[in-house]
């Protein structure tokens, strides 16, 4: 993995993404028959999402039980985006305004 993929995947932008890609995921390996359901891989998808990349699951239920917060006048910049689901050209590494998160501990 590159070191730029890396520090994009700690960036505030790329925990969204992979929390949102695991919410996606999740979702669609539920919509499986029982009896083909890879239940495993649905608990460890919940984990890392749960643990390591709570971000896209927090807005989403956000946006479920207060669908007006995302236009409060009230709600700027990176909250308002976050909201939103991050527009195209905003929190990314190119404009400049990822911030990456610090690094995993080992604990």
């Amino acid at each position: 993995m590159s070191e730029e993929a890396a520090e994009f995947a700690r960036g505030m932008r790329g925990q969204f993404i992979i929390g949102q890609a695991l919410c996606l995921a999740i979702d669609k390996l539920n919509e499986e028959q029982e009896a083909m359901r890879e239940q495993s891989n649905i608990s460890d998808m919940e984990y890392l999402r749960d643990n390591l990349f709570p971000m896209f699951a927090g807005v989403r239920q956000a946006r479920k039980v207060a669908p007006d917060i995302v236009e409060h006048p009230n709600l700027k910049g990176e909250a308002r985006d976050m909201m939103r689901g991050f527009p195209e050209g905003t929190m990314s590494d190119k404009d400049g305004d990822n911030t990456p998160l610090p690094p995993l501990s080992s604990e």
